[in-house]
């Protein structure tokens, strides 16, 4: 059970990591697409790229988040995830007070 218990551990900081570095991604991208828009000489093609790399990289780290929640989740009983996900929702609720 401990050792379980440490597995799931260790996936969700994996997971929390990843989820943190796409955070730190959109937002450069976000800076990115914001200079493109300020620069009066770009182009309609520098907008396609942008958009176009930005998609694929999205695409790519989600998936990646997927594979390491599936990872996570296959330490931890269903029963077990209802109480994780009500106690999130409760924090956040009183966070928001």
């Amino acid at each position: 059970e401990q050792d379980r218990r440490e597995l799931a551990l260790d996936a969700h900081d994996e997971l929390e990591d990843a989820i943190k570095e796409f955070n730190k991604k959109i937002s450069k991208d976000i800076k990115q697409f914001n200079e493109l828009v300020e620069n009066y000489e770009s182009t309609p093609e520098a907008f396609d790229q942008l958009t176009t790399d930005a998609f694929t990289r999205r695409g790519q780290e989600l998936e990646a988040i997927w594979k390491r929640r599936s990872a996570m989740l296959e330490h931890i009983q269903a029963d077990e995830w209802k109480v994780i996900i009500s106690s999130a929702k409760a924090e956040a609720l009183e966070d928001k007070k």
